[in-house]
């Protein structure tokens, strides 16, 4: 099959080194173009283990996922995205052949980050499928790695000025994790397919603030459960916001998903209508919460929000979807859903439009 993006592939292979010259002196373009979209990797701790001596074979495999995602979203190396993701792929396969397993925690998560930044890239530029079997590969090396158990027995981070690796290592790994669970709720959003990652088995925190991320300031995020059951109304970092809404597509696809099983079997639980409204007031809820946090011009400006908001949209749409398939549901609440579908609808055409504030490389992401 054909790599989209690989048209004269051979021709961009061979000047790939000399472009690769000028890319590695410029990782901050993935930094400026791709990192708000998968905030996992703190800047400083980049830099400083792409430029140590003996860089590891891991840490080249992430580079060139890196390389791959700025050449996806920049006009300038947009030619090479291509040859950068079959290298990429190349060495990230070389790798697993070559060890069999992770050389150490650090090169473990490397790998992982790696694969998660594949797979997006095969969400945006080659098919779901493929896109789809890495990020299962990204997922499952995240549950290898226990990496929703960070939290679980550790004491809240410390560091020191001199030495803030400690709180940053973790917060990667935490961050990591959100990432690929967001990957999951997307993509099993996007086909029907079941979760893959248990919201229940989560001993992870949510990520602190990107300034104290990339400063190295040691802060500790709530857990996703806490802040899920707050009912005042807090602002939180787009990037936890979009785990917060992520989370609603899930319980919103897995109500639906029950539902469709217990009509098939004939059997509908009798807390059917009940586990409906639960989920409709929680996502009610959280969306007035989000809206009473950040002012509409705030939200058309900052491209997190904004597809935050398409996804509180979306899932808005999945409850109502799922409730009128029930059988035992009543002519007034089929009326209500059939408004709060329509209005959801148009809330969505309507921040589709913000958009065009956009470039066309972040809109592509």
């Amino acid at each position: 099959m054909q790599v989209p993006g690989a048209s004269g592939f051979l021709n961009c292979a061979c000047a790939l080194p000399r472009q690769l010259a000028n890319l590695n002196s410029r990782d901050q373009l993935y930094f400026d173009r791709a990192h708000i979209f998968m905030p996992m990797l703190q800047q400083c701790r980049y830099f400083k283990r792409s430029k140590s001596v003996g860089q590891s074979e891991s840490h080249t495999c992430l580079q060139y996922a890196m390389w791959t995602m700025a050449a996806a979203l920049s006009s300038q190396f947009h030619h090479i995205r291509g040859a950068l993701y079959s290298e990429t792929l190349e060495k990230l396969r070389g790798l697993e052949l070559a060890r069999g397993s992770f050389e150490d925690e650090a090169s473990g998560l490397e790998q992982t980050q790696a694969w998660i930044l594949v797979a997006i890239y095969e969400f945006m530029q080659v098919n779901f499928q493929r896109a789809w079997t890495s990020a299962g590969r990204a997922i499952r090396q995240v549950q290898l790695m226990r990496l929703n158990e960070v939290d679980a027995f550790a004491a809240l981070d410390t560091a020191t000025d001199d030495d803030p690796d400690p709180f940053v290592e973790k917060e990667e790994k935490r961050r990591t994790f959100w990432v690929a669970f967001c990957l999951d709720r997307f993509g099993c959003a996007l086909d029907g397919l079941p979760l893959t990652l248990s919201e229940q088995e989560i001993v992870t925190r949510l990520p602190t603030a990107e300034d104290a991320f990339q400063s190295g300031t040691p802060a500790s995020g709530a857990f996703l459960l806490e802040t899920m059951a707050e009912n005042q109304s807090t602002m939180s970092s787009p990037f936890t916001e979009c785990i917060i809404f992520s989370t609603m597509l899930g319980r919103g696809l897995a109500y639906q998903q029950q539902s469709i099983i217990e009509h098939i079997y004939g059997k509908m639980m009798a807390n059917t209508c009940e586990r409906q409204t639960w989920l409709d007031n929680t996502l009610s809820r959280q969306i007035l919460r989000f809206q009473q946090s950040y002012l509409s011009a705030s939200i058309r400006i900052d491209s997190m929000l904004l597809f935050t908001s398409m996804i509180a949209q979306a899932t808005v749409l999945l409850l109502c979807k799922a409730a009128e398939s029930t059988p035992q549901i009543s002519a007034e609440k089929h009326s209500q859903c059939q408004t709060r579908a329509l209005s959801a609808a148009k809330e969505i055409a309507r921040l589709s439009k913000c958009l065009l504030n956009f470039s066309f490389f972040k809109v592509s992401i």
